[in-house]
């Protein structure tokens, strides 16, 4: 999937950019609705407000004071929150999709006559390209892929990131190819560096760690893999949830290693946990 870049004049994004209903990818229970600058977070645990912020300086939403989080498009209807490495480099990444159409926008770029030019949405320039490209292909014989074009779009935005190092332990383009694509077996050593790069909090006790896990009945589960081990769940196995919003499920050896050896968070959210 390509990363979309947006100009905008120095007065501000466009009135509305982000307005709608989106999920959080990661925490489909998780409901963000944003009005201007204001956001409401719906969850398990009830409702909360709270604010973002249009920075000039960086030309981008801005989400947080503590540890600011920055936009970022991974496309026409997906989004992620980055945290700044180099003011931050405890944090998580927020990826966000939306789930209703947002409005038209109007931008206003810099002219001597000052007339403001009324644009579509990205999705909207996004589909009359491709039913430009997919009447051409039909004239010349030939039949084009949908997303042949996110494709050799993103190869040449890869062209311009730094091989340099971050703090966080990886390079520019392995953060936004972790952004934006599915994360598989083959990006174990790559998550392992990320994982290095972040101060270790003190590992749960064996007696914490039986307080903190929920057990869970495997028929609930079957069919479905550990997140950790990557192995399906099957009917003689012992199964456990860990108290987070989410109550993700794992292997019981699994999640009792991990917060007996790592840190007591669960492994795929990063919520802190609390003893059940």
């Amino acid at each position: 999937m390509a990363l979309i870049s947006y100009q905008y004049e120095e007065t501000g994004p466009p009135t509305g950019q982000l307005d709608g209903m989106w999920l959080n990818a990661d925490c489909p229970w998780e409901v963000y609705s944003v009005t201007g600058h204001r956001v409401r977070r719906t969850n398990s645990h009830g409702t909360r407000e709270f604010s973002i912020q249009w920075d000039p300086s960086r030309s981008s939403w801005q989400w947080g004071t503590h540890g600011r989080l920055s936009m970022q498009w991974l496309g026409v209807d997906s989004i992620a929150w980055v945290p700044d490495m180099c003011e931050h480099q405890n944090g998580r990444v927020w990826r966000w999709r939306r789930v209703q159409p947002s409005p038209p926008v109007t931008m206003h770029p810099r002219r001597s006559d000052s007339r403001a030019v009324t644009m579509a949405h990205p999705r909207d320039v996004h589909r009359s390209r491709e039913q430009r490209r997919s009447s051409r292909s039909r004239s010349q014989g030939r039949h084009w892929h949908s997303h042949g074009h996110s494709h050799s779009r993103y190869s040449r935005s890869r062209r311009n990131f730094s091989d340099g190092q971050l703090p966080c332990g990886l390079t520019h383009r392995e953060i936004y190819s972790l952004l934006s694509r599915e994360i598989t077996p083959e990006d174990y050593e790559m998550l392992l560096r990320l994982d290095d790069s972040v101060p270790k909090a003190k590992p749960a006790t064996e007696e914490e760690t039986n307080e903190f896990l929920k057990v869970v009945p495997v028929h609930e589960v079957l069919g479905k893999e550990c997140p950790i081990c990557l192995a399906p769940f099957k009917e003689d196995d012992s199964v456990a949830a860990v108290p987070c919003v989410c109550a993700h499920t794992f292997h019981r050896e699994c999640i009792s290693t991990w917060l007996s050896n790592y840190r007591r968070t669960c492994p795929l959210c990063c919520t802190e946990l609390e003893r059940a």
